[in-house]
């Protein structure tokens, strides 16, 4: 996959065992993974900001709290945009429902069909 983005660009996704993420660089997917990780949030953070300082990202992308239905209230997307402003990384949040909206502009309606592309 490819972005017409050439930012560094790494989007954080907590789970309920730890954090999804996926790096772009120059528009192209660099890295991509999930990370086991202690449920207090203290190691998300501590794994986010290695991810941050180790492919210098410029733009992290989060899920918006505030958004409907969004997943991730609270403390944790708190906690990555404050990280995101400490280090002084653009940090972008976004909802669930705009993700899909430009998945499904582009044919993919699934998340099979989104994981596939």
């Amino acid at each position: 996959m490819t972005l017409r983005d050439s930012r560094s660009i790494i989007a954080i996704d907590p789970t309920s065992r730890g954090v999804a993420y996926v790096w772009f660089e120059n528009g192209v997917l660099r890295d991509w993974g999930h990370r086991r990780c202690g449920s207090n949030g203290s190691e998300v953070v501590v794994f986010v900001e290695g991810l941050l300082s180790s492919r210098a990202a410029t733009v992290l992308v989060v899920e918006d709290p505030t958004a409907i239905r969004a997943r991730r209230k609270g403390r944790m997307p708190e906690l990555l945009q404050r990280l995101g402003s400490r280090r002084e990384v653009q940090t972008i949040a976004v909802s669930r429902n705009e993700v899909r909206s430009q998945w499904s502009r582009q044919g993919c309606t699934t998340k099979e069909a989104m994981a596939a592309e």
